[in-house]
């Protein structure tokens, strides 16, 4: 090998490994304090980024892959309070997320895949219980619902089908006792909805068709008696409305106009 061959190669060799090595790279605030660090390689981020408050505490920090986001990135409030954690596969959310408030409590979790919702998220009170549950497949609600009061009673149970409410919902009182019972249609109120006094006397019935009121519906007084009833056309009252006191004695009738 001659040399000017052996020249080249070296000078080859040098030009590769400049180009592979990474650049440290930092920005600064208009006050001259550090913004962020990070790395460059071949023009693209690479390795550990961090980025600070104008404070100095640590706004974020995470690692890139050939200008990806990969792996848990750290994200915190500018009293350098952990604010949430997210996981990422190249660029996309993927895993767990996490959020945090401000006195370090876990707030709200969620499971994502390729950058979409999918799987079980969950939000909590400030008690740590468990406040609202849902089920995603592919960025939408699907499946069971489930919403909790602070003392861990359920407040309400459902299903969901491609982010629309589908088929029936129960709500209940904090004692566990049912407020209402209703079924959805592709996101739709439809047939009949039944709503109760906290002391299990029946409220009202009232039926649905796409989400109107629509045909006879009934109130009743917390004793069981019958306080008003009527029909109703597309969300109004229509015909004669009739209302009765508590003892059960019809008391005035009212035509109702379109």
């Amino acid at each position: 090998m001659n040399k000017k061959v052996s020249l080249i190669i070296i000078v080859i060799l040098i030009t590769t490994v400049l180009f592979s090595c990474a650049e440290k790279v930092e920005t600064y605030h208009p006050d001259g304090s550090i913004k962020s660090t990070g790395q460059l390689k071949n023009g693209k981020k690479h390795g550990v980024a961090t980025l600070f408050y104008e404070n100095g505490k640590v706004k974020e920090k995470g690692n890139w892959d050939n200008d990806k986001q990969q792996g848990e990135w750290v994200f915190y409030y500018a009293n350098g309070i952990l604010n949430s954690k997210v996981n990422f596969e190249n660029d996309l959310q993927n895993g767990i997320t996490s959020f945090y408030a401000q006195d370090g409590k876990l707030y709200e979790e969620s499971n994502w895949k390729n950058g979409a919702l999918d799987g079980v998220s969950k939000t909590f009170y400030p008690s740590g219980q468990l406040k609202e549950q849902f089920n995603w497949l592919r960025g939408e609600k699907h499946g069971v619902s489930k919403i909790y009061y602070d003392n861990v009673a359920i407040q309400q149970v459902g299903y969901w089908e491609k982010n629309k409410q589908n088929g029936k919902f129960e709500t209940y009182y904090e004692n566990g006792d049912t407020l209402q019972i209703g079924l959805f249609i592709s996101g739709l109120k439809h047939g009949t909805f039944k709503t109760y006094h906290e002391n299990g006397q029946l409220a009202s019935i009232i039926n649905y068709k796409d989400n109107y009121q629509e045909g006879i519906c009934t109130y009743y007084h917390n004793n069981g008696q019958i306080e008003q009833e009527g029909c109703f056309q597309q969300n109004k009252p229509i015909g004669i409305w009739k209302f009765y006191d508590p003892k059960g004695e019809l008391i005035a009738e009212k035509a109702m106009s379109k």
